[in-house]
């Protein structure tokens, strides 16, 4: 038979029974079906047959006429609590009405399975009649016999007590051993065992005996592995069964309601006098008016029933470090259900009661609101992030799943006795209050809305930290006088004292003992953390006494409030008092260095990216090299404990900065894994240069003996924690659990003396290939990617950015020197925005430990930038969340050489003179001794022992001892620049440094005013022969663009390093001095060619000819010209030659070659057209890894389609001179189908093509206009005649999409304007002249260009495609715009635009016509373009765009010295255009066009 437990469970789980029933289960069946007729009876009838039945149970007597009360928790052994009710509780207070003197055992009651207050509100597993037959019929549904018949045969005790009452448990155990039990396999292996064992006793010659032995041990196997197995099996089931009672089951709170019925009694009397007493007062305070005197809260109780708990649902499963419940809860004081008869006659109901006073004096009577039977009850959810700061709670969430139920009385008039209930006697007030209620609490608390409480900043905001540093400078002290004891002299120190000190920690700081001085000089400062500036700091002058405990020579008080408004005091001058008697005058500063507060973020929605500021990279703000770090050492585990006797340590902790002991830990005996979780607050210099250790010790008889030891920088130890990581490796084992916090101090200065710097081990070498963006980010517009490197969180490179690409191709290379294994490298992949911040698409953490390797033999690190292949890395997004945008990329290590500085060079020699000297005595004094052993050999003999100057020897060579020369001769290596001074040109500019052809600059300093501050940075030469240093005053931090580059200067590497090295040098450059000095580590292992100046430079490319092109005109000719890619972006592009197949070009480009190893070229002939694309007419891919540098090549070479083409090319190596330009290139500007292949280019390559010179990007506009609207062109004022033939045009199928145009070819689509002539009054006569001018200045325009010599015509040859030239645009007027108009000028290339001038608003005359006659000058290259807009500002009604125009710079017809006219909305805008004027002095003939272009 099936036990009691099993019963239960089936109650519990509504299992469905097999078609074939046993008598067990027709009897749980029975049960279930008596148990829901007795659930489904009301409330009354169940309380009267209760009360009727008379209580037979064997463990309590017949009970006696007599009835009293009695509390059943008082019972002392109740036999059974009451039975919950469908919301798993009994109540606030679980009662029986059983007689106190003749009874002592509670017996059991009905179950009580409904909730007698209230219906809906609350309940946690409330199902409607439908939806319970829904899940009736699921659950009944199931196929009987698909399931294995386990409540029929077998039962599961999760006590581990009590055996299956069955006759089929074969059935169980086999059904088990089927599926959970490799029986097979588990007694094939014993078997073998058993046999081989038994044949090799045979062999060796045992008796029949040692089968005895064999089998015992046979079997002991086998019962350890059953027993396992029993063990096992028991213990998942065990635990799948508590998950599924946690997760899914609502939870009894009957010992926490127990609990509130017993505080409550005790506690509701001490809340209401206390609310009594804190509100009175503050109504006293208030005078409301209209009549009413005073106001006083005359009575507040909550009633004697406690708030109840009614059950708990917990949900496990809501994520990491989170857990998230729902409560039933219920303030229920009008429910009896579950209270007794003495409990009902005894109640206190909640009553608060409002006196109000109306009239003053004599003539004054108090009136009482009442506010009774308060009733409140809900469901909620409560939802906890855990933390790893004590009590480990993060955040609490609370949220309301549903309008609570609220129920009151209110009684403004007439008190209890003749008090109406204006709630139910006014129809729909009591709605109307409900729903304010909720409208308020509403956006707050209900779903989905919830409440956040964050328990850490609470707790942090109570916290005794540090808010900032106080500098105390001790110059001297004057007229000291000492005691009046004979002998004494005068020893004074100086020990500073303040009230408060961060966590409470008692430091003694002191100053230095001067001997036998009245007049002491110490000019010492001492740093102090303050948590806050209202105290005071007291001075005490002390007289040092050598056996006698030392004298107080006086004290001074300072109130370091006055630090608020005057943070630097310099030169203060108090006097040493005790008592009222002065002892002497001291001399001292003090200045206040606060922390930086954060900056509040606002809080972003979830799907909502991060967004990255542009200004200034985002690290320089908030951010300061001084500050305070918070330490928080919480525990190490995993120490060795081989070296104990006992197995047991008695571990302690110390903390060093710089070498200087911080922080002990105290001793914990007898633990393994030691847990401190103490606080402290360190003062650190420079986060780059200082260094952490973290020793732990365990403490013998002996003395400490190290265990574990742990050393980094401390910024390394802060970027750890930043990236998540909560441990760190100890040395030789060990794992230390720690939190850092960074509070940087408001200041650019190391007024904190460290002396500690770390030279770098080597250099990150990351080249990345290319990456792939298939995650959609938030907003709108293209995705333009680049990526950054970052090194613990400081950006040290960046690429430009691809323009509409979501599969960029990189190719390039980044290298990050770094001083540790410890350090974390970034690579993050952003998204560029010309408005707005960057958006960031994913990033990668590389640890550097991952890629430094150690040679186990010669303990120096290797080199594997040789080996080293791409490797596709996935990119996490800001929630650390794996994503499927992917990075290609491979990451190598370049060890370097530690070598001594000039400086340190000379400690060495001193050393070495030290060391050869004390060789020299020694081996003299063994001489002598080994004379003196010859003599007399019997006393003396001969030992071996360690050399003396073995540790002397290993400290001189624990760096290389190099010249120069020898240094230079290894060519590649990290080159340090130390930064000692220097003034700038200007103020509020930056300097940066640049190094050969990085773009991205390696730091950037920026002065104080004009000076400059010492700074100290690294990078890595490839090349140092031919390396070039570039030093760049820039108006920004980084320079985007060409308007914020003042000036550039380049210096030679190798020319500065001979002069800088170990010796300050000065250099000026554009009006700026600097001075520095230089240190250089080579690199252990010579480097690759790919890594030198031979694998950069320029390609001399000479176009010479083609032959047998392939048609591609009707005529049975072509259009050819050739397009030059490296790695998608169009570097040149040859004249036109006009119907030809054997086209000769004679033409010479310089294209820039970035790496020969990692760059493609790709020439691309095309089929010029006039309408529609270019054809394809075939590709050639040249190899450049193959050339060598300075050797002319001549090649004729075989296209993808037919033909072939004849070029001469030479390679010549240098370093490509960084430029600002932000941008790459864009997707268009390659040939589609030629990357990776020179066949199958064509069509797609000309498609793609199409539009990219416009250099209009859409997602800029706004910026330079306000929003301006898209859709504004550049057409001429005419007739309607003109318009119709206009719109023809537009309309027409074939519109151009090819920017390869004939530049012999005028373009006349714009309009000239030769002057602004004043509006007639007649509106025809107006059109008619607009008309006159638009066709005589047309048909001018057509017949100068093939008859006379033309500036025009030829302007496009002339102007270089990559020059900048100077341009001065005149706004004249406007007409038809509007009222009050604004026009604006930007400029716009490669997708960006930039905002070059706004006119004054100007009022429209009578005619319609805004006369503006401003100017402003630009600079810019042929391949930009000009935008031009206009705004109507109303003063009532908000700003309205009129569109926009575009003029393209590298058009000839905006060459002509007459005026434009601007379409415009309605209307146009008037311009003049001068553009170039340097560039078209010397202007050559230009051909004439031909006839069919003429028409």
């Amino acid at each position: 038979m099936v036990g009691n437990n099993t019963q239960e469970k089936l109650n519990d789980e509504h299992v469905s029974p097999t078609p074939k029933l046993s008598p067990t289960e027709r009897n749980l069946r029975q049960k279930r079906e008596d148990a829901n007729k007795k659930s489904s009876e009301t409330p009354e009838k169940r309380q009267s047959a209760h009360s009727k039945t008379d209580i037979t149970t064997e463990d309590a007597p017949h009970i006696p006429p007599k009835k009293d009360i009695l509390v059943a928790s008082a019972v002392n052994s109740a036999k059974k609590l009451p039975n919950p009710n469908p919301e798993g509780t009994v109540g606030s207070i679980p009662l029986e009405k059983v007689h106190p003197k003749d009874l002592r055992k509670v017996p059991s009651r009905k179950p009580n399975k409904f909730d007698t207050s209230i219906t809906s509100p609350g309940i946690l597993d409330d199902l409607n009649p439908r939806e319970k037959a829904e899940l009736e019929e699921k659950i009944n549904g199931e196929d009987a016999a698909g399931l294995f018949p386990w409540r029929l045969i077998g039962a599961f005790f999760p006590s581990g007590k009590g055996s299956p009452k069955t006759m089929d448990v074969k059935i169980v155990k086999a059904y088990i051993l089927e599926n959970f039990y490799n029986d097979w396999y588990n007694n094939c292996a014993i078997i073998v065992g058993t046999c081989f064992t038994s044949w090799l006793f045979a062999y060796w010659g045992f008796s029949w005996w040692s089968l005895g032995f064999i089998f015992l041990g046979t079997a002991s196997v086998y019962n350890a592995e059953f027993r396992r197995f029993n063990r096992n099996i028991r213990d998942d089931l065990k635990r799948t069964t508590v998950q599924e009672t946690i997760s899914g089951k609502v939870e009894t709170t009957l010992w926490l309601n127990s609990f509130l019925s017993k505080f409550w009694v005790i506690y509701m009397p001490v809340l209401s006098s206390q609310v009594k007493e804190a509100v009175n007062p503050i109504l006293a305070s208030v005078v409301p008016g209209y009549g009413i005197d005073a106001l006083s809260l005359e009575e507040f109780t909550l009633g004697s029933k406690a708030p109840a708990i009614r059950g708990i649902k917990s949900y496990t499963k809501t994520g990491k470090n989170s857990l998230e419940m729902d409560w039933s809860f219920a303030f229920t004081p009008n429910d009896e259900s579950d209270m007794t008869q003495i409990e009902v006659e005894e109640k206190v109901n909640p009553k608060i009661a409002l006196g109000v006073t109306l009239g003053k004096s004599i003539v004054s009577k108090t009136l009482s609101v009442l506010v009774e039977d308060i009733n409140v009850a809900g469901k909620m959810r409560v939802r906890l992030e855990f933390g790893k700061i004590f009590p480990n709670i993060k955040i609490v969430s609370i949220q309301l799943l549903e309008p609570p139920l609220m129920d009151f009385v209110l009684k403004p008039l007439g008190g209890d006795t003749l008090g109406i209930d204006v709630m139910s006697f006014l129809p729909g007030l009591k709605s109307f209050v409900k729903s304010m209620v909720n409208s308020n609490v509403g956006p707050m608390l209900y779903a989905p809305n919830h409440m956040d409480i964050n328990v850490e900043e609470i707790m942090a905001a109570q916290s005794n930290d540090a808010i900032g540093v106080l500098a105390v400078t001790l110059k001297s002290a004057e007229g000291l006088k000492g005691s009046d004891f004979i002998t004494n002299t005068v020893d004074p120190y100086i020990v500073l004292k303040t009230e408060k000190t961060p966590n409470n920690e008692i430091k003694d700081i002191r100053s230095s003992i001067k001997s036998d001085i009245k007049d002491p000089r110490w000019n010492e400062t001492k740093y102090l953390l303050l948590p806050t500036l209202n105290q005071k700091l007291t001075f005490s002058c002390f007289d040092f006494n050598d056996v006698r405990k030392d004298t107080l020579i006086g004290d001074i008080e300072i109130d370091l409030g006055s630090l608020l408004s005057e943070p630097n005091q310099e030169n203060q001058t108090a006097e040493f008092m005790v008592g009222d008697k002065p002892k002497g005058l001291l001399h001292y500063s003090l200045r206040w260095v606060p922390v930086i507060e954060p900056k509040s973020e606002e809080k972003k929605p979830d799907n909502q990216a991060e967004e990255i500021s542009d200004a200034d990279e985002g690290e320089e703000a908030g951010d300061s090299d001084v500050g305070i770090m918070k330490f928080n050492l919480q525990k190490v585990k995993y120490l060795d404990t081989s070296t104990s006797v006992t197995g047991n340590l008695s571990p302690s902790a110390k903390l060093y900065i710089d070498g200087q002991l911080k922080k002990s830990y105290r001793a914990l005996r007898r633990i393994n894994e030691p847990s401190w979780n103490e606080e402290t607050e360190i003062l650190i210099g420079s986060k780059s240069t200082s260094k952490i250790t973290i020793k732990i010790f365990d403490e013998r008889i002996g003395g400490s003996e190290v265990l574990c030891e742990y050393s980094s920088n401390v910024e390394d130890l802060l970027d750890t924690f930043g990236l998540g990581q909560e441990s760190v490796k100890g040395s030789p084992q060990g794992e230390i659990y720690f939190t850092s916090l960074w509070k940087p101090l408001a200041t650019s200065e190391k007024f904190v003396s460290t002396t500690a710097t770390t030279g770098p081990i080597g250099c990150i070498k990351i080249d990345v290939v290319k990456a792939k963006v298939t995650s959609n980010l938030s907003g709108l517009g293209d995705i333009d990617p680049y990526f950054s490197v970052q090194l613990n969180r400081h950006t040290k490179y960046k690429s430009k950015y691809y323009s509409n690409c979501v599969e960029p191709v990189f190719h390039e290379a980044a290298y990050i020197p770094v001083t540790s294994e410890n350090q974390h490298i970034t690579v993050s992949l952003i998204d560029y925005q010309s408005v707005g911040s960057d958006r960031p698409i994913g990033s990668v953490q590389l640890p550097v430990s991952s890629y430094v390797k150690k040679n186990k033999e010669t303990g120096e690190y290797e080199d594997n930038s040789k080996t080293a292949a791409p490797t596709i890395f996935s990119l996490k997004n800001k929630k650390n969340d794996q994503t499927d945008d992917t990075m290609s990329m491979a990451v190598s290590f370049i060890p370097t050489m530690s070598v001594y500085s000039p400086d340190e060079i000379k400690d060495v020699e001193k050393l070495e003179a030290d060391l050869k000297r004390k060789r020299e005595d020694f081996e003299a004094e063994q001489a002598e001794l080994k004379l003196k052993m010859e003599q007399e050999p019997d006393k003396w003999e001969e030992v071996t022992v360690k050399d003396p100057f073995e540790d002397d020897v290993k400290k001189l060579h624990r760096k290389n001892k190099l010249t120069l020369e020898q240094i230079i001769a290894r060519n590649s290596g990290i080159l340090s620049l130390d930064i000692l001074g220097g003034r700038l040109a200007k103020e509020s500019v930056f300097l940066e440094v640049l190094a050969d052809d990085v773009s991205y600059p390696m730091f950037v300093l920026r002065g104080k005013g004009n000076k400059v501050n010492p700074e100290r940075d690294s990078l890595f030469i490839r090349d140092l022969k031919h390396s070039k240093l570039h030093f760049r005053l820039s108006r920004k931090n980084v320079a985007k663009d060409p308007d914020d580059v003042i000036s550039t200067d380049s210096f030679g590497t190798l020319d500065l390093l001979n002069s800088s090295y170990g010796n300050p040098k000065e250099i000026t450059f554009s009006g700026s001095s600097l001075k520095f000095k230089m240190f250089f580590e080579p690199s252990q292992c010579e480097l690759s060619s790919s890594e030198s100046i031979e694998n950069t430079g320029y390609l001399k490319l000479k176009f010479i000819s083609a032959d047998n092109l392939m048609s591609a005109d009707r005529n049975g000719k072509s259009d050819p010209f050739v397009v030059a890619y490296v790695d998608r972006k169009k570097e040149y592009k040859t004249q036109i030659i006009k119907k030809t197949l054997s086209p000769v070009w004679n033409e010479t480009a310089k294209i820039p070659i970035p790496a020969r190893d990692r760059n493609q070229l790709i020439l691309n002939v095309f089929d010029w057209d006039r309408a529609g694309d270019n054809d394809d007419l075939g590709a050639v891919k040249i190899d450049l890894t193959e050339l060598e540098p300075e050797k002319t090549y001549d090649w004729n070479l075989q296209l993808s389609t037919q033909g072939t083409i004849k070029l001469q090319g030479k390679f010549l190596p240098e370093y490509i001179r960084p430029t600002v330009e932000i941008s790459q290139g864009k997707l268009s500007d390659k040939p589609m189908k030629a990357i990776g292949t020179v066949g199958g280019t064509g069509l797609g390559a000309a498609k793609q093509v199409s539009g990219a010179a416009m250099g209009i990007a859409g997602a800029g506009l706004g910026v330079a206009t306000g929003g301006l609207q898209k859709g504004g062109r550049l057409f001429g004022i005419g007739s309607d005649k003109n318009k119709k033939s206009r719109k023809s045009t537009e309309s027409s199928p074939r519109i151009r999409n090819s920017l390869e145009y004939d530049t012999s070819v005028p373009n006349n689509s714009y309009t000239p304007r030769p002057s602004v002539e004043p509006a007639s009054s007649n509106a025809e006569e107006r059109a008619s002249t607009k008309s006159n001018n638009l066709s005589r200045n047309t048909s001018s325009n057509m017949s100068n260009v093939g008859g006379k010599k033309s500036r025009a015509s030829s302007f496009a040859r002339t102007l270089a495609p990559n020059g900048t030239y100077n341009g001065n645009v005149n706004i004249l007027s406007s007409e038809k715009l509007g009222k009050n108009i604004q026009i604006i000028i930007s400029l716009t290339q490669a997708g960006r635009m930039k905002h070059l001038y706004k006119t004054r608003v100007q009022k429209a005359n009578d005619n319609g016509t805004n006369v503006f006659n401003e100017a402003c000058a630009f600079k810019a290259s042929p391949e930009a373009t000009l935008v031009i807009g206009a705004v109507a500002h109303h003063k009532l009604s908000k700003d309205k765009s009129l569109g926009i125009a575009q003029v393209n710079l590298g058009d000839p017809q905006i060459q002509k010295d007459e005026n434009l006219a601007l379409k415009l909305n309605d209307g146009h805008v008037i311009i003049k255009l001068d553009y170039a004027k340097e560039a078209l002095e010397n202007i050559p003939d230009v051909p004439q066009i031909p006839e069919q272009y003429q028409q």
